[in-house]
């Protein structure tokens, strides 16, 4: 396509015109990716550390024991421990993007489903499974997301996670 014909595909709006918002996005891209990560692990964590001070609460309403308690609390770090390895491998088949949509949603439906316990063995299930959610959660970030930051915003990155880029 020659000089003058993009002219007129920018001039009538047509597909293919650049309209100077590729520059924009780009530019926004890398604090986007910042952002992204930052929610995504902030709740990660939280519900991690949220439920450990649930779990008094839990216990009282339940009538669980203290080894009922930590059963459903560990389920969380093994399904955690166990699907990282699962996930590094989803990341490099499929990519950090596909893996993470992928994962999240089960950190979701494991927390929703927390309000529904009703045993120890329902409380480990469903905060096993906000542990396989998690498990995308931190691992990954570093060396999927790592590419769209330049060096200028590497104290951001290093603010993070303390990656060394």
């Amino acid at each position: 396509m020659g000089l003058a014909s993009q002219k007129q595909v920018a001039s009538k709006g047509l597909k293919g015109a650049d309209s100077g918002l590729g520059v924009a996005r780009k530019a926004e891209r890398p604090s986007m990716v910042l952002i992204a990560c930052f929610s995504v692990n902030f709740m990660s964590y939280g519900i991690r550390f949220v439920y450990s001070m649930l779990l008094p609460e839990i216990m009282r309403e339940l009538n669980l024991t203290n080894a009922q308690i930590g059963l459903i609390y560990t389920s969380y770090l093994t399904f955690y421990t166990v699907t990282s390895a699962l996930a590094g491998f989803l990341v490099d088949v499929r990519g950090i993007r596909g893996t993470m949509l992928t994962f999240l949603p089960l950190l979701g439906v494991g927390t929703a489903l927390m309000c529904t316990m009703s045993s120890d063995r329902s409380g480990a299930l469903f905060l096993g499974l906000a542990g396989v959610g998690a498990s995308v959660c931190w691992t990954p970030q570093p060396c999927g997301f790592k590419k769209p930051i330049r060096r200028e915003e590497a104290s951001l990155w290093g603010f993070f996670d303390r990656a060394r880029l």
